[in-house]
């Protein structure tokens, strides 16, 4: 009789675990894949000399992230704003791939017609971590891949270079005076992030289940 007992509290207690787990699993997916919708983040912005950091909570994480910016050749930073992407969004790009959103950002000293590198580093970029550059003057406005680097340096942070001309095609000015007006933004696979993390949590919970069942059982 006891072992009868015993044998049905640890049947409820299995089915009461995994529908909570099962509820916060669901919770956080239907986030994940909302967020890209509904967030808009707005980046704090800090200047240290001739760097700027962005500060911001991107889509789908509840966690702040930091991405810097640095002209290091050709030219000064002489500012960094966000772009909200309602004003650049076109059909042949997908907002969810964008968390971080869109910059605008500034550079002058340039010598008319000449070529600026600017860096972007960030511990939030991968290795497929894409900078997008957008320019209303073209007939497609999107340039993708528009990075001439993508690499890794010390603790984790990955650093995107990207060289403008000034009055070229990334320069959305459209002017050779001087002066160059970079807007886009770091690009990354939505559906790559959103299936890695569900694969995590869902390994996750199963390793909880084991652990709770093996304990019971013992």
């Amino acid at each position: 009789m006891r072992t009868v007992r015993k044998k049905s509290k640890l049947r409820l207690s299995l089915v009461v675990v995994t529908m909570l787990l099962g509820w916060c699993v669901s919770s956080h997916a239907t986030g994940l894949f909302s967020a890209g919708d509904v967030e808009k983040p707005n980046p704090e912005f800090t200047r240290s000399g001739n760097r700027i950091v962005a500060k911001f909570i991107p889509r789908a994480k509840s966690t702040s992230v930091t991405v810097e910016f640095q002209v290091t050749e050709g030219g000064t930073l002489a500012g960094v704003k966000g772009v909200d992407f309602a004003t650049v969004d076109r059909p042949d790009v997908d907002i969810k791939n964008f968390k971080s959103g869109a910059f605008e950002i500034g550079i002058r000293d340039v010598i008319p017609g000449g070529t600026a590198t600017v860096a972007i580093r960030s511990d939030f970029f991968s290795l497929s971590t894409a900078f997008y550059v957008f320019n209303p003057k073209r007939t497609e406005p999107w340039i993708k891949d528009a990075q001439k680097e993508n690499r890794v340096l010390e603790q984790r942070v990955r650093e995107l270079v990207v060289q403008v001309r000034d009055g070229g095609d990334l320069d959305a000015d459209g002017a050779a005076d001087g002066q160059i007006r970079l807007v886009g933004g770091p690009r990354d696979s939505f559906w790559g992030y959103a299936l890695g993390t569900l694969f995590i949590r869902f390994f996750g919970i199963f390793f909880v289940l084991s652990l709770l069942m093996i304990g019971m059982l013992a």
